[in-house]
């Protein structure tokens, strides 16, 4: 998995719609892996800057990536440290 985000990068570019679900899946895999819940956060507000400069505020993987992050931060607020 590691691998994905370098190749995606390369093929189609950083601001490339493809490589940002790249990202989007890999910072949410993170969340749910061996990550904690802060290196998913912190994957998902890099990427929602991407998000936001390269897609607009009102585009749906945009709205998405906050969801995210608010459910993040929940479960960060909860004292929780993985995802269940």
């Amino acid at each position: 998995m590691r691998n994905s985000k370098p190749c995606s990068r390369t093929a189609s570019g950083p601001d490339h719609p493809h490589t940002l679900i790249t990202r989007n899946y890999l910072a949410s895999l993170s969340g749910e892996a061996q990550a904690t819940v802060d290196q998913a956060i912190g994957q998902f507000q890099a990427l929602l800057k991407d998000y936001l400069r390269v897609l607009g505020p009102d585009h749906l993987d945009t709205l998405r990536t906050r969801n995210n992050l608010a459910t993040l931060g929940r479960v960060r607020r909860a004292g929780k440290n993985r995802l269940p």
